[in-house]
């Protein structure tokens, strides 16, 4: 078993997460489940900033909330 089999959607923070979990897709379907997180844009790494960690958390939550009112239909 395999997250793409355990999971409909697979969430990823950055660009770089992205290929890397498309790289381990067996297919097409297992790949429509894999997205940014954010739509388009990255959650950048505060690891070197921070300041920046406050950013990431309102980042990460507003995602969360989009994914919510997406799937709840909102």
């Amino acid at each position: 078993m395999s997250d793409f089999d355990d999971f409909d959607l697979i969430l990823v923070m950055d660009r770089s997460n992205l290929r890397d979990v498309l790289a381990k897709a067996r297919n097409q379907h297992d790949r429509e489940k894999v997205r940014l997180l954010l739509g388009n844009a990255e959650v950048p790494d505060p690891y070197y900033d921070d300041d920046g960690f406050d950013r990431v958390y309102n980042l990460v939550e507003q995602g969360c909330e989009n994914i919510i009112k997406e799937y709840a239909g909102a």
